[in-house]
Order: C-alpha cells, then structure tokens, then sequence
C-alpha cells in the first residue's frame, strides 16, 4: 500500500481492510498485541511499587464519614421555594 501510494498508483481496499488499516495506524483495535502486555507491565510495576512502599487504601470511607460529620454539624438546608426567595 505504502508503495502504491509513493508511486501514485490507485489503490482499492475493502471497507474491512480500510477499518483494519486505521485501526492500526491510530493504536486502538485487535491487530495490536503489544497493548496487553504493556497493561500487564503496568500493573506488575504498580504491584513492584506497592510491595516497595506499602499498598494506600482508598479512603472513600473515610471521606464518608467526614461527610455524615459535616452534615450532622451545619445540617442540611430545607429547599427554598421561588416565591419566598422573591419576598426577600
């Protein structure tokens, strides 16, 4: 293809090799293998570092808390209606 193309010479491709060629040039689609063993040394070196400096916890408890804390502190406002915000 890249020779046609140098060369001038029409080329015709099949609307499947059109979506297969695109997909990988642009990096996204089955034709590329070397996508999942990059996700695999991804999560190996994030498991290396974990190991290294301890795992953190996701804190979404905590924040769960802090928020029941915060609510039950100022409470919650009761809804305004229009036409009580128009009288002030």
């Amino acid at each position: 293809m890249k020779c046609a193309e140098q060369f001038r010479m029409p080329v015709h491709l099949s609307e499947e090799e059109k979506r297969n060629s695109r997909a990988e040039r642009f990096g996204t689609g089955p034709a590329l293998n070397g996508v999942d063993s990059s996700k695999r040394s991804e999560e190996l070196k994030r498991k290396a570092r974990a190991e290294r400096f301890g795992v953190v916890k996701s804190t979404t408890a905590n924040e769960e808390m802090k928020k029941k804390a915060r609510l039950s502190r100022f409470g919650s406002s009761p809804p305004t209606d229009q036409s009580e915000e128009d009288e002030i």
